[in-house]
């Protein structure tokens, strides 16, 4: 990829705004819960079969559940949020571009293919800040079990 490439995705990033950081923030809390849920739940069922007092351990894994619920929706709707801001800006920015062009420069393309570009192109360029996000915020499962066994 050229480094204008890099660039634009780097920018669309950013363009998501604010929800970027939140999104990060739910996305990094989905992961601990993730990782959490497994041990409680084993808790709660060594609890429950062992006769013991389980109530701790049975509230600590609805709340956990209740958690992953809560977080999985925030984080599905920030990332959408964030993919919207930066989908906006890459179309009001290509659309400038072509319109700065002139009608002699845009009759190279034809209308199909602006029109895909503007629409298609964009859309999936545009969901570049939750990708990211959720591409980092997936290492940390493996990497927090991985160094576990070390």
């Amino acid at each position: 990829m050229s480094r204008r490439a890099d660039q634009l995705l780097l920018t669309a990033v950013r363009r998501g705004g604010a929800p970027v950081g939140f999104l990060a923030a739910t996305s990094l809390l989905l992961a601990g819960v993730y990782l959490a849920l497994p041990a409680v739940m084993g808790r709660a069922l060594d609890a429950v079969l062992g006769g013991h007092d389980a109530a701790l351990w049975v509230s600590l894994a609805a709340v956990s559940i209740a958690l992953l619920v809560v977080c999985d929706a925030a984080d599905d709707y920030i990332g959408a949020v964030a993919n919207a801001r930066s989908i906006a800006w890459l179309r009001r920015t290509l659309l400038r571009q072509v319109l700065a062009l002139g009608t002699r420069a845009a009759r190279r393309f034809g209308a199909g293919d602006l029109v895909s570009r503007l629409v298609g192109n964009t859309a999936r360029t545009g969901s570049a800040p939750s990708g990211l996000v959720w591409a980092l915020t997936e290492l940390v499962p493996p990497s927090a079990v991985s160094s576990r066994w070390r």
